[in-house]
C-alpha cells in the first residue's frame, strides 16, 4: 500500500468514527431541545434545576462542551424523562476528544469532536490531493519553459506600470537572501549583506543603507550622527525598519523634504557603487540571462503602494509555490527544520513560469540596467546633473561626484561618408538585399577603426543614419568594428523616403532611446556627420554636430559647423567639460 493510499485509510477512520460519534451527542442534544420545547422550559430554567451554570448548559446545547454521561443523567432526572429517551440507546460520549495534531509547522489543539472535524475539512484535501496538485504545478512549470521568447529591453522605463506575463517571458525574481536559481544566488536585494562595499571612505554592508543616508543628506551634526548608525546597522533591514522608521515617526522635520524629486536617480548611484566596488556582485548579475526580466518580488510587502512601485506581484506564483512548499513539508516529516527549509527553498525556485507580474518594478529595472551596462562595457546612465543640484552631503562632506565628471559622452557617428566608403555599392540603388551581398566592396576610411577603439574606451559609440540599419551591422560585423549592433538606428519601413525628413525622423527615434537608455541631455551628445542634413537635424534637436571632410566636402564652405579633416581630430574637438566647438 503505497503512502497516499494509507493517508487515506487512516482518515476515512478517523472521519467515520468521529462523524458517528458526534451524530450521538447530536442526537442527544437534539432531544433535550425537543423536550424543553415540549415542557416550556427554557435553557436557565434547566440549568437552575440542575445546579448548573447558565452559560454551561448553554455550551452544552451548542455543542460546544462535552456532554458526560452523569451530566445526561441530571439533564434527564430533571425533565423527568429516561436517558433512553434521550439518547435513543445510543453510548454517550463519556470522554470526547483531547490532544494536538500536526501538519506541516501547523500544530492544532483538539478539544472536541467538532474541532477535530473541522480540521479534517480543512486539511483533509491537502493531504490527499497535495501530491497530485504539486506533481500538476511541476508538470506546468516545464510545459511553459518551452514556450519562452525573448524580451526587448532597450527601453527601459524606471516609472512605468507593467504586466508582464512569465509563460512567456523569462522572469528571474529575488526576494530572499536565500533565492537560488540554476545554481545561481540571485539575493540582489538592497537589504542583503553579503556584499559589503566602500563609498566615500567607508564600508558599508548594504545598499539600503546607503541609500537611506540620502533622506538624510543635509549638512547638520544630527544629520551626520544618523547617517553613522546606518553605517553601522548589522543588516538593511535594521537600517530600514529600525533607523529609518523610528526617525520618520518621531522626528519628520529631519527628512529632506526633496527626497522624491531625486531618490530613484540616488537609488541607481548607490546600486551602481555597490556593483563597482564588489566584483563577487557584479558577476552575479551579470550571470543572469541577458534577455530575462529582473524583478524584486514583492507580493508579500504589506506597503502595497511602495511595494509594487520598487517591486512587482504574482499571486498565482506565490500560491503555487506555496503548495510545494506544503508537499515538501508532507513529504518529509523526519528532517530538522533547517533541513526541511533548505529543501523548501530549492523545490519553490524551481517554479518561475506561472501567473503575471505586475507592478512598477523599478529597483529590477535599476539591475537590469547595471547588468546590461556591465555587459556592454558602458558606464550607467546616471543623472549626475540632478545630483549635484541637490548639494547632498554624506558624514559632512559634499558630494561632488567628481570620479563621474568625466561621464562618457555619447558620440553618434553617421553612416556613408562618415565611417565607410560606399560608392561602389551604392550602384545597387536602394535595394538592400542586393547590396547586402556585396558588402567586401564597402571599405573603412582610414584611420576610423584605430579611432573608435580608442573612442570606446571612454564614451559610449552610436550610428544614427538613413540607410538600412541591417546593412550598417553586416558592414560592421565585416570590418570588426567595435560598435554594438544594438547601437545602430537605421531607416526602417514607414519612414519618409526625402532625406532630410528621413535623417529627422531616425534622430528623434534614435534620441529617444539614447537619453532614456543612458539618463543624458542633449548636452552630452556629439553628432558626426558629413551632409547638411545632419547639420540641420542636430540643430532641430539641439545636439552638437561636427562635420567630417575626409568622404565628403559640402560643409567645407559652411561657416556655422565646426569641421575636421581627419578622424583623429575628434580628441582635440572633444574634452572632459564638453565639447567645444
Amino acid at each position: 500500500m503505497t503512502m497516499s493510499s494509507k493517508v487515506n485509510v487512516i482518515i476515512d477512520n478517523i472521519i467515520n468514527f468521529a462523524a458517528s460519534n458526534f451524530n450521538k451527542m447530536e442526537t442527544a442534544i437534539n432531544n433535550i431541545k425537543a423536550i424543553l420545547k415540549e415542557q416550556n422550559m427554557s435553557q436557565s430554567d434547566l440549568a437552575d434545576k440542575c445546579g448548573m451554570a447558565a452559560g454551561t448548559i448553554n455550551r452544552i446545547i451548542r455543542g460546544k462542551q462535552k456532554l458526560t454521561q452523569n451530566t445526561l443523567k441530571l439533564i434527564a432526572d430533571v425533565l423527568n424523562v429516561s436517558i433512553d429517551e434521550l439518547s435513543e440507546n445510543v453510548s454517550i460520549l463519556n470522554n470526547g476528544v483531547n490532544g494536538y495534531l500536526q501538519f506541516g509547522n501547523e500544530i492544532t489543539h483538539i478539544t472536541s469532536y467538532r474541532s477535530l472535524l473541522n480540521w479534517l475539512k480543512k486539511y483533509e484535501p491537502l493531504i490527499i490531493g497535495l501530491p497530485q496538485m504539486a506533481k500538476n504545478i511541476q508538470k506546468e512549470e516545464r510545459r511553459n519553459q518551452q514556450y519562452m521568447i525573448d524580451s526587448d529591453l532597450c527601453n527601459i522605463d524606471l516609472f512605468k506600470h507593467e504586466t508582464i506575463d512569465c509563460t512567456k517571458y523569462d522572469c528571474w525574481s529575488f526576494r530572499k537572501s536565500e533565492d537560488e536559481r540554476d545554481g545561481i544566488d540571485i539575493d540582489l536585494g538592497n537589504m542583503c549583506v553579503s556584499y559589503p562595499f566602500e563609498c566615500n571612505g567607508k564600508l558599508f554592508s548594504n545598499s539600503e543603507a546607503l541609500y537611506i543616508c540620502g533622506l538624510f543628506s543635509l549638512n547638520t551634526p544630527q544629520h551626520i550622527a544618523i547617517q553613522e548608525q546606518l553605517l553601522n546597522a548589522k543588516s538593511g533591514y535594521d537600517a530600514k525598519k529600525g533607523i529609518r522608521a523610528v526617525i520618520t515617526r518621531h522626528h519628520k522635520e529631519l527628512l529632506r523634504k526633496d527626497w522624491n524629486s531625486f531618490n530613484v536617480e540616488w537609488m541607481k548611484w548607490c546600486v551602481w557603487q555597490k556593483i563597482k566596488k564588489n566584483k563577487q556582485f557584479a558577476e552575479i548579475l551579470c550571470s543572469i540571462p541577458r534577455t530575462a526580466y529582473i524583478i524584486e518580488n514583492s507580493t508579500h510587502q504589506r506597503n502595497s503602494d511602495t511595494s509594487l512601485f520598487w517591486g512587482m506581484s504574482n499571486v498565482e506564483l506565490e500560491e503555487k509555490r506555496a503548495i510545494i512548499e506544503k508537499w515538501v513539508e508532507m513529504s518529509n516529516p523526519t528532517l530538522s527544520q533547517k533541513e526541511l527549509d533548505k529543501i523548501k527553498m530549492k523545490e519553490r525556485n524551481k517554479i518561475n513560469h506561472i501567473g503575471v507580474w505586475q507592478g512598477v518594478n523599478c529597483m529590477g529595472k535599476i539591475l537590469k540596467s547595471c547588468q546590461l551596462a556591465l555587459l556592454y562595457k558602458k558606464e550607467l546612465g546616471i543623472n549626475y546633473d540632478l545630483l549635484r543640484a541637490k548639494h547632498i552631503y554624506m558624514f559632512g562632506e559634499l558630494m561632488r561626484f567628481e570620479d563621474e565628471l568625466s561621464t562618457p559622452k555619447i558620440i553618434i557617428f553617421d553612416w556613408d561618408m562618415t565611417l565607410v566608403d560606399s560608392t561602389l555599392a551604392k550602384q545597387y540603388g536602394n535595394n538592400y538585399r542586393e547590396v547586402q551581398k556585396h558588402i567586401s566592396e564597402f571599405s573603412i576610411f582610414e584611420g576610423i577603426k584605430e579611432v573608435i577603439e580608442q573612442l570606446s574606451e571612454h564614451h559610449i559609440i552610436y550610428v544614427v543614419s538613413g540607410n538600412v540599419g541591417s546593412t550598417i551591422k553586416k558592414v560592421i560585423q565585416y570590418f570588426n568594428l567595435n560598435i554594438p549592433l544594438e547601437n545602430v538606428h537605421g531607416y526602417r519601413q514607414g519612414y519618409p523616403m526625402e532625406n532630410l525628413a528621413r535623417k529627422k525622423k531616425v534622430m528623434q527615434v534614435a534620441l529617444d532611446c539614447i537619453i532614456q537608455t543612458h539618463s543624458v541631455s542633449k548636452s552630452n551628445i556629439l553628432y558626426i556627420g558629413d551632409e547638411a542634413d545632419d547639420y540641420t537635424a542636430c540643430q532641430e534637436y539641439g545636439v552638437h554636430f561636427v562635420g567630417c571632410l575626409w568622404g565628403n566636402n559640402e560643409l567645407k564652405e559652411n561657416s556655422e559647423v565646426c569641421t575636421i579633416d581627419h578622424p583623429n581630430e575628434i580628441f582635440d574637438i572633444i574634452n572632459l567639460d564638453g565639447v567645444t566647438q
